[in-house]
């Protein structure tokens, strides 16, 4: 309870008073068990192969650590680049976070083979939510973008978690159907909206990204990707694919939510997938030195109403397009 106080509290600072004010520690992280997957979707760094950074699983204790550094923690996401079930030890991580109030959820493709044992355990660890990366209704068009992805194991590992949840009467995890919408499958969002409420989950729609919103580069085929993969609906286009991309309100990231990989490096929002672009490194500091670097303090400067007085540092943060800069 704690915990959601006082994330509560930074939220209210912040609309206080702008960006003026740094929390003392993130109530939300974004911790990547691995950040490797077994797919090999297009567009995604990881399935493409255009990542860069070594293939790590975080261990237990790495991972006890952040949640130790970060003792304001509401909210803990299990994912990021990778796909979270793959790490041996991702039950023991929600039920050691689950002890200490903090609210668990992970985003999955569900496509890994794992007993009807490994999903009772994921249940009774206590993750609260669930959203599966289901693009599509059919095989057809499922794997168009989620290449290498089988719908069906999908879709069994999700009857799989109802049935032990049902076992154990639980409610949770709360099982979300994220259909990302693209050129192949819009004709299908209706069909998939009535097989994930006969699975008792609910269904969103997602726009689909073509790679060129990430802080620091853009694909030279980004018009090809835009003919290939932006659907016909108009609904379902980012707002953000016009002239000016950036978004009309200010980045919160640098304030409360950072992401951590498997091997503890620190980066100051989820989009970033190059090592060397780390504000800081969990396994050789604590998380309140890298809180409170010259890289945080700079960057934040970038966007907020404090002044910064050290030296300007270069960061990912001075390049990122999707949020308007102070400076």
């Amino acid at each position: 309870m704690k915990n959601r106080i006082a994330a509560a509290l930074d939220l209210i600072r912040m609309r206080l008073y702008g960006l003026s004010s740094v929390p003392s520690m993130p109530s939300v992280v974004h911790v990547d068990p691995v950040d490797f997957c077994v797919l090999k979707c297009p567009i995604c760094p990881t399935g493409s192969g255009t990542n860069k950074y070594k293939q790590s699983v975080m261990p237990l204790e790495l991972f006890r650590k952040v949640l130790d550094d970060m003792p304001l923690l509401a909210e803990v996401h299990l994912y990021n680049w990778g796909e979270p079930f793959l790490n041996p030890r991702i039950i023991e991580m929600i039920r050691m976070a689950k002890q200490r109030r903090i609210k668990t959820v992970i985003h999955s493709n569900l496509n890994i083979r794992k007993d009807e044992a490994f999903w009772r355990g994921i249940v009774e660890a206590g993750l609260d939510e669930l959203c599966a990366s289901l693009d599509g209704a059919t095989q057809a068009s499922y794997q168009v973008y989620r290449i290498g992805g089988d719908l069906e194991l999908a879709l069994g590992n999700i009857r799989a978690i109802n049935e032990a949840k049902k076992a154990l009467g639980s409610k949770t995890p709360a099982l979300t159907w994220k259909f990302i919408v693209h050129r192949h499958n819009e004709h299908e969002i209706e069909k998939a909206r009535a097989m994930s409420k006969m699975l008792g989950m609910d269904f969103t729609t997602s726009t689909m990204g073509v790679g060129d919103l990430n802080p620091h580069e853009e694909p030279e085929d980004l018009e090809a990707r835009k003919a290939f993969w932006l659907p016909a609906g108009k609904q379902f286009i980012d707002k953000r694919y016009r002239k000016d991309r950036t978004l009309s309100t200010h980045c919160t990231y640098l304030w409360r939510r950072p992401a951590v990989s498997p091997s503890g490096k620190v980066y100051p929002c989820c989009l970033v997938k190059d090592e060397s672009f780390a504000f800081g490194d969990m396994s050789e500091e604590s998380f309140q030195s890298i809180w409170h670097n010259d890289k945080y303090r700079y960057s934040r400067s970038l966007f907020g109403a404090r002044k910064y007085g050290g030296p300007a540092v270069p960061t990912i943060c001075a390049s990122c397009r999707l949020y308007k800069k102070k400076r």
